[in-house]
């Protein structure tokens, strides 16, 4: 089976800025939520949740370890006309 993924373009790419500190000799986990509301004729649903997590290892050292990073996430399929997208971001040890 071939697949193509260049041709035509089924998701929307979105892209959320995280930014935060995990304290010396801790782990931390960060999760970001995608809620997806609207009508969209290709979408099941009237609401449709993504999410991504990371976790970040800072056990090693008494020093604070920044985080600065922009997450892109895929919304499949492609965001359509009156569709909304809320974004929370939780930071958790």
């Amino acid at each position: 089976m071939a697949a193509n993924f260049d041709t035509p373009s089924s998701s929307t790419n979105y892209n959320v800025a995280t930014t935060g500190t995990v304290a010396g000799w801790s782990t931390a986990r960060v999760m970001v939520t995608l809620t997806v509301s609207g009508t969209n004729a290709a979408r099941t649903a009237t609401q449709q949740v993504f999410y991504r997590e990371m976790n970040y290892n800072n056990t090693a050292t008494s020093t604070a370890l920044g985080i600065s990073t922009t997450v892109r996430m895929a919304i499949s399929p492609k965001l359509h006309g009156n569709e909304t997208v809320a974004t929370v971001v939780n930071f958790g040890y």
